[in-house]
């Protein structure tokens, strides 16, 4: 789904499914924000989100295979 000049490009980094797909849900709803990556783990995160290019990256700091943390610095440095 494109998003158009006025919503906010969001991706999200939760390991829970179930969470996950709530967070989607309430973007998806949400006029002004464009879900654009669902990723579960950091590594899948920091392969996928730069492609993405997200205005905002919603990330859970308590993941399986990275501490939130660590990974939104290696996030920071891939994207603009």
């Amino acid at each position: 789904m494109p998003a158009t000049t006025d919503q906010i490009r969001v991706a999200l980094v939760e390991d829970d499914a179930r969470l996950r797909r709530a967070f989607i849900e309430a973007l998806t709803s949400a006029a002004d924000c464009q879900p654009v990556a669902a990723c579960g783990t950091a590594a899948e995160a920091v392969a996928t989100i730069p492609a993405a290019r997200p205005d905002v990256v919603i990330v859970d700091v308590n993941l399986p295979d990275s501490r939130g943390v660590e990974h939104v610095a290696a996030l920071a440095a891939a994207l603009p």
